[in-house]
């Protein structure tokens, strides 16, 4: 039996976009005070409609009923997946910048390297706290 296969992070960042997008398309026409159509209301609810469907579809389940709400969960979840992706890549970034400037030798070169890492693990640091944050 094979596994379904799975959709990227990119093409679910791509498909709930697209809900929320067509969503507020809808919804801004649907609530409009001045020159309804429904003509395009009908339009913009049917694109809707298939935007959350695709999204159900490349989850494996059509009939899953996604809605915007949804769809800016999925969202929400993908930001949250990159920036603590984000954040373990900044502390890889302090452990292998002090690392390296805890051993290199006493030449002016080795030394150049050495402030050079140094200025980058600080840097680093600066931004670490930020990330964490956002995790």
């Amino acid at each position: 039996m094979t596994r379904p296969r799975l959709p990227m992070s990119d093409d679910l960042r791509t498909l709930a976009q697209a809900v929320v997008s067509a969503y507020e398309t809808y919804d801004g026409e649907r609530t409009a005070s001045v020159g309804r159509d429904y003509t395009v209301i009908t339009d913009c609810r049917r694109r809707y409609y298939a935007a959350c469907k695709a999204l159900g579809e490349a989850l494996d389940d059509p009939d899953a009923g996604l809605s915007v709400h949804g769809a800016r969960a999925i969202l929400a979840a993908l930001d949250a997946e990159r920036a603590q992706g984000y954040a373990r890549a900044m502390v890889e970034v302090v452990e292998r910048a002090d690392h390296s400037a805890d051993y290199t030798g006493w030449s002016d070169y080795a030394l150049g390297h050495r402030d050079a890492h140094e200025r980058l693990a600080v840097w680093a640091r600066e931004r670490l706290p930020a990330a964490a944050e956002r995790d």
